[in-house]
């Protein structure tokens, strides 16, 4: 392997001889410069992502921080970007040995190191221009509004697939073994257990909605035993996080909030509180698509 990065070297420096840095002072000056520009870009990185959502949460609800912080972009470029060439550079830095008259400098590597650095200070560019932007609330709200349609639809068309469900006033009540807030179902999973046990379950709540322990859970057609329960709870997922995309009902309450909040006196932003009308009038549309009976 050390061979070959010689081979790599020795091509470089004959191609692109200037692009090789050969003198140990110049190749430190260079990576501890390159190691501080990361660290600082970093830190005002950070500051910024938390001003900014200190902001949304006072201004617009802080149910839309989670969606905020779980943008796979901002992530990457803050842990791969940045992180990345930082740690690069102080490795190569500690490699350089301090003298030696057959030790030779790991020109390539700095040179690595500088791509790295201009990769980093790219990213941080575009970083800057994507959190501004995220952060808008014409934005916020397109985003909410498109999760809760997509994950709204997708219901809908499992709706529309649906059986006629048997009567379940006799079947067994399982209840609670915990309290908190159920999100989301993995639904197949549940179905696919249900189908390979042959058994009917009817599920008692909705998502969203918070139980305490020992609340109606889910009505089971057959006796189950201790292992057949904790198999079908382990589908129910408890969080109290709010994130759009694993519940639809968290979009019309995000962006009721927001539009509230747009008319408060603090705030008075009628423009806000019109476009949050508008997203749960087509919403609420959608949704009753499903609920309308044809006349004829």
């Amino acid at each position: 392997m050390v061979r070959i990065h010689r081979y790599i070297e020795i091509f470089t420096k004959f191609i692109f001889p200037p692009l090789v840095v050969n003198d140990i002072e110049t190749a430190r000056n260079i990576l501890t410069t390159l190691i501080a520009g990361g660290i600082s870009i970093l830190v005002f990185s950070f500051s910024m992502v938390m001003l900014l959502l200190s902001q949304a949460a006072t201004n617009y609800s802080p149910r839309v921080l989670p969606s905020l912080i779980s943008n796979k972009t901002h992530q990457v470029i803050l842990g791969g970007a940045f992180l990345s060439s930082i740690i690069y550079n102080i490795i190569t830095i500690i490699g350089i040995e301090p003298s030696g008259k057959d030790y030779q400098i790991p020109g390539f590597s700095v040179l690595i190191g500088i791509i790295t650095a201009l990769i980093a200070l790219a990213a941080f560019v575009y970083f800057i221009h994507s959190i501004s932007t995220s952060i808008q609330i014409n934005n916020i709200l397109n985003n909410i509004y498109q999760n809760s349609k997509s994950q709204l639809e997708t219901e809908i068309e499992h709706d529309n697939g649906k059986k006629e469900f048997p009567d379940s006033k006799n079947w067994k009540t399982y209840n609670s073994i915990q309290s908190g807030t159920i999100q989301n179902i993995s639904s197949t999973s549940l179905k696919s257990y249900c189908a390979d046990n042959d058994i009917q379950l009817e599920v008692l709540f909705h998502k969203g909605e918070y139980l305490i322990m020992d609340s109606p859970l889910f009505k089971c057609n057959k006796e189950l035993d201790k292992e057949e329960i904790d198999e079908i709870l382990k589908n129910f997922l408890y969080q109290e996080s709010e994130i759009v995309k694993d519940n639809y009902i968290l979009g019309f309450k995000q962006i009721t909030e927001i539009g509230i909040k747009a008319m408060s006196p603090g705030i008075n932003d009628p423009g806000t509180a019109i476009n949050t009308i508008n997203f749960l009038t087509d919403l609420f549309a959608i949704r009753l698509k499903n609920l309308i009976i044809p006349l004829s």
